[in-house]
């Protein structure tokens, strides 16, 4: 787009572990020359992430996430995330956590916290319901007030 140069790397896997659940991956490089994007800003942004999941089959799960973005400006970033799960019958319940840093402006701290619920009465229908409040502390004092959403929802597959 606009001749940016941009170059992206990935890999997955997924496995079925018979008694031990299924385990299930990702790793990921992106590298962009922000000359091509914005001639002022210079330099290369590289980012560099992955996530890995598991489900036990007692219904147990966890997955964990993670980002660094780093550029030649000096502006870099993390983030990182954990979700908990347990599914029985047709229901399934999780909560997540994730905390991001320097996402915007040096000194950002950002965290979010999350609470859901699927019920799916049959193959094709999942009924959903969430709640996620998300607050962002940056440096000098300046303050945000959290946001705080609810969901709720369906799914219908075909």
């Amino acid at each position: 787009v606009g001749g940016l140069d941009v170059e992206e790397y990935g890999i997955w896997f997924s496995r079925d572990l018979g008694a031990g659940g299924k385990l299930a991956f990702a790793v990921g490089f992106s590298t962009k020359d922000l000359a091509t994007a914005a001639p002022a800003a210079g330099g290369d942004q590289e980012t560099t992430g992955g996530s890995i999941s598991w489900l036990h089959p007692s219904g147990w799960n966890v997955t964990f996430a993670t980002s660094n973005v780093e550029n030649d400006a000096g502006k870099d970033s993390d983030f990182n995330y954990v979700k908990v799960g347990y599914k029985t019958g047709k229901h399934a319940f999780s909560a997540d956590f994730g905390m991001g840093d320097d996402q915007v402006a040096v000194g950002d701290e950002a965290e979010s916290l999350g609470f859901q619920y699927v019920f799916s009465p049959t193959k094709a229908v999942d009924l959903y319901a969430g709640f996620k409040s998300v607050s962002l502390d940056r440096a000098g004092g300046v303050t945000f007030e959290d946001i705080k959403t609810v969901t709720l929802g369906s799914r219908v597959k075909f």
